[in-house]
């Protein structure tokens, strides 16, 4: 802990010192500690990223460089049953000149349709839409490929599917569930980004039963929107185990199965899968340590400041950027962990300047409330308070939630909050403590903040999950699905507003249908 923090605090300070500015991605800092007899013994080894990306090279010459263009789809049409997707390739800025100019850029085109035609690229098997890719250059044809056909995979019923949900769940275990879970009825899985080091992030949408297609927009204008978001610091692990909880609830108990019928219900269930690698890897070693070494991505980012940043090397943002465009959800659930045991620090003389207060638990399950300071926005507060009395009721689904948020609860006032209430604070709801925290309107990483217009509520949940395993890890997914369930049973309980008029206009007739936002 002590090796990884204070790594990050120093490539902070050197930035500011040397360019006023934080080095707040520095790169992988793995201290890898293995317990053994004797005297202790330390290596350490200093790498750097081979290229800024893949680069093909033969007998040390790169064959392909940058080649400064941008694939556009121009048009989709239908002639004798086939589809044919035509795509501009669009000079754009590039740091380095093309070298070939058009005559490479004629022959890269033609080795990727080829490789595309042949099935051997992972966009063979993404290209559904069309049967025949055109490619063109200044309006001329470059290339084209004929797209694989794909036979569809037999159905597969939630029941059959083994989602791990009492397991730490890693990056190929949940990428076997994601394989199955395409086959799934009554779902729909995207993969929305990839990990700085390659890894899939995939969306799952649950679908509404009505027969028939109704565009997303359509269904935006109707239903509210929730986004659920898992396992962006990946040691707080059981939120993805509960993410896969609340899909197989979803689809399967007869009283949840109306919710996707009156929300529009959008997964993001393993945000952070280097950083979910990673744990994987030192868990092995150490099971029962909190490993927030494996908290942030791949080069040490908290890439939640790159959210709606479309240039952003951590690529993993662009997943929570495309869904938030795509759906511009009302109320987003943003589930997290915390340490489930006291972080011992007694003789490092430094404790990380972010987590001061993360010294002890103080319950199985808290929140935060992220709220816009501005009047205009005062009905947002009123969602909040909604949301705070449908978790505070979730935790008495199970006796054993109470039982140890009181005993946590009575450690944290005698210890912590009691004789140091500034340092160690606490908002008590009834037996929740629930944290409001207001900024100015357009400021910082919260979408509820910067866009309180369109984002109703942002609450972050934090069970003491760092690093859970066994009948407790079951315990932690199991308190993050049933307040998850409280505030997806709480919307659809509710009407919101709508601004539905028929008015005489042009010599015809003109009907508005606009649901209101914010929702209150």
């Amino acid at each position: 802990e002590d090796l990884y923090f204070a790594g990050l605090d120093y490539f902070n300070r050197l930035g500011l010192k040397k360019a006023g500015a934080r080095l707040e991605a520095p790169g992988l800092i793995l201290p890898v500690i293995r317990k053994a007899q004797g005297a202790p013994r330390m290596e350490f080894t200093l790498l750097e990223n081979a290229a800024d990306g893949p680069k093909l090279f033969s007998d040390g010459r790169q064959l392909i460089r940058p080649l400064g263009y941008r694939a556009e789809l121009r048009s989709l049409s239908l002639s004798d049953g086939k589809k044919t997707a035509v795509i501009d390739l669009i000079e754009a800025d590039r740091a380095e000149e093309p070298g070939g100019g058009d005559a490479e850029l004629r022959d890269f085109t033609a080795s990727y349709a080829a490789l595309l035609e042949e099935g051997l690229l992972r966009a063979s098997s993404m290209v559904s839409a069309a049967d025949l890719v055109v490619f063109e250059a200044g309006g001329a044809p470059a290339a084209c490929a004929r797209v694989p056909e794909k036979s569809a995979p037999a159905p597969l019923a939630i029941e059959d599917v083994d989602l791990h949900e009492t397991e730490l769940i890693g990056p190929e275990t949940y990428e076997e569930i994601i394989e199955k879970l395409m086959r799934v009825p009554g779902i729909r899985v995207r993969r929305e980004s990839e990990s700085v080091q390659g890894r899939p992030i995939h969306s799952i949408e649950i679908l509404p039963r009505s027969s028939g297609f109704t565009s997303e927009i359509q269904r935006i204008r109707r239903n509210p929107t929730v986004l659920m978001v898992s396992r962006h610091h990946a040691n707080e692990v059981s939120s993805t185990n509960s993410a896969f909880m609340q899909l197989r609830m979803l689809l399967t108990d007869p009283s949840c199965r109306e919710l996707a019928d009156r929300l529009n219900i959008v997964m993001l269930p393993f945000e952070n899968p280097d950083g979910a690698a990673v744990h994987r890897m030192l868990q092995e070693d150490n099971p029962d340590w909190q490993l927030h070494i494996a908290r942030y991505n791949s080069v040490g980012r908290e890439y939640a400041a790159d959210y709606f940043d479309d240039g952003t090397m951590n690529t993993e943002a662009l997943a929570f950027t495309r869904l938030f465009r795509r759906w511009a959800p009302d109320v987003i659930i943003d589930d997290h962990g915390v340490p489930c045991h006291e972080w011992d620090q007694q003789f490092s003389g430094y404790t990380s300047p972010p987590f001061r207060s993360f010294w002890m638990p103080r319950a199985l399950l808290y929140g935060y409330l992220w709220q816009a300071d501005h009047p205009d926005y005062g009905s947002n507060l009123l969602l909040g308070d909604l949301i705070e009395d449908a978790v505070a009721s979730s935790l008495e689904a199970d006796p054993r939630i109470p039982a140890l948020n009181a005993d946590w609860r009575d450690r944290y006032e005698k210890y912590a909050h009691g004789p140091m209430p500034d340092l160690f604070d606490a908002r008590y709801f009834r037996d929740l403590i629930s944290y409001r925290l207001s900024y100015p309107v357009g400021t910082g990483k919260y979408a509820s903040v910067r866009f309180p217009w369109v984002v109703s509520a942002w609450f972050t949940s934090e069970v003491s999950d760092e690093t859970a395993r066994g009948p407790y890890l079951e315990l932690c997914a199991k308190t993050h699905m049933l307040h998850d369930m409280a505030v997806l049973r709480m919307l659809a309980g509710r009407s919101f507003e709508k601004d539905e008029r028929v008015r005489e206009r042009g010599g015809g007739l003109q009907l508005t249908n606009i649901r209101k936002r914010p929702l209150f």
